[in-house]
């Protein structure tokens, strides 16, 4: 049963931007021990603010799909987003 449908889209240069101002500060506050870990392996700094920005979004997205937002419901280091080579998976925790 699909419950809801979240889509969101995120400017990396704004990103790139926070990125450059907060750092870790912001990486701390949107990231999950496994996420930060696999931010360090990037190899470059395009590659994190891709990393950023897609895990940004599709926290987003989950967030309208439960309908509660980060306000009221879950918050962004509660949710994980998992890569294979096949798919993106989200958790909650």
């Amino acid at each position: 049963m699909i419950k809801g449908i979240g889509v969101d889209s995120v400017e990396k240069d704004r990103i790139s931007k926070i990125y450059a101002k907060h750092g870790h500060r912001f990486q701390e506050k949107i990231l999950s021990s496994s996420e930060k870990r696999e931010l360090t392996m990037k190899p470059n700094n395009f590659s994190k603010i891709r990393y950023l920005s897609n895990n940004f979004a599709c926290k987003e997205a989950l967030s309208k799909v439960l309908g509660l937002g980060f306000t009221q419901g879950v918050s962004m280091k509660e949710i994980e987003v998992l890569r294979n080579e096949k798919a993106v998976h989200l958790l909650i925790y």
